[in-house]
């Protein structure tokens, strides 16, 4: 039978070696995703960077795709009849950032931003922990069931944004860690990802079970910063949003077809 200190020192014996074979298999996946970025044009990330041009242009992300527009507030992949940004206007304040250089830089500068916030999510996970054993456990469960997964191929390949979400969370989790839940910094970080992600909001039901009044209080000012600079281009911009995900899901449901125009 194993003790404590057999377990630790089984655990620094093979440490070396296994983060050698995980750097490794990381440094394959990134040559990987840079042959994709490079063939592929990135069909999620172009939709939300014409969103977020045509949101701080004074034009509508959601409706009037159809019309003429310029090359750079218009959507390749997409069907003309319909907006193929399915974005709340909160997030596309995040896809703004560089969205003026060239798309291939944008690309290029996204992919390595998803990659980097993998990596910071990771060594935040990781660094949570106490236990060597199980530092080594969660960077080997990162490695191979993440990193060189073909989610987070795709998720790199399409341009996608989940992984910062992860990496609030991530924060969020190592200050809980280390300070306890009941924290304003935790709910800042968890009200910005609810900003972002909707489906975040759900957290404040345990706060306010837990009665953890710093936590939730924080919340609501990280996700009332984030919406109320989105409200700046207009209460408009959301209604239309709102009308747009009625859509997609009325077409989900087979009540409309799917080049029927959305309604305006």
């Amino acid at each position: 039978m194993s003790t404590p200190s057999n377990t630790s020192s089984i655990v620094r014996r093979i440490r070396i070696p296994l983060l050698t074979v995980f750097a490794i298999l990381t440094l394959g996946a990134m040559l990987r995703s840079a042959r994709d970025v490079r063939e592929f044009g990135g069909v999620d990330l172009r939709a939300r960077v014409v969103g977020a041009l045509r949101l701080f242009r004074g034009q509508s992300p959601y409706v009037g795709w159809d019309k003429p527009s310029p090359p750079e507030l218009t959507d390749p992949h997409g069907i003309a009849e319909i907006s193929t940004c399915s974005y709340p206007p909160s997030l596309l304040l995040v896809y703004r950032i560089g969205a003026d250089m060239d798309y291939r830089r944008v690309r290029y500068g996204w992919a390595a931003a998803e990659w980097s916030a993998m990596l910071a999510t990771l060594l935040l996970l990781v660094a949570a922990e106490s236990s060597e054993h199980k530092r080594l456990l969660l960077t080997a469960i990162g490695c191979l069931f993440f990193i060189c997964g073909d989610f987070w191929r795709l998720h790199v390949e399409r341009g996608q944004y989940y992984i910062f979400i992860a990496l609030l969370w991530a924060i969020a989790w190592f200050r809980i860690r280390k300070r306890g839940a009941n924290d304003i910094l935790v709910g800042v970080t968890i009200g910005v990802a609810a900003a972002l992600r909707p489906a975040s909001l759900l957290v404040i039901l345990p706060m306010a079970i837990l009665q953890l009044r710093k936590a939730a209080l924080g919340m609501v000012l990280g996700a009332t910063a984030v919406l109320g600079a989105s409200l700046a281009f207009g209460v408009g911009r959301w209604a239309e949003f709102a009308k747009l995900v009625r859509f997609f899901d009325a077409q989900s449901a087979g009540v409309v077809e799917y080049r029927t125009q959305v309604p305006t």
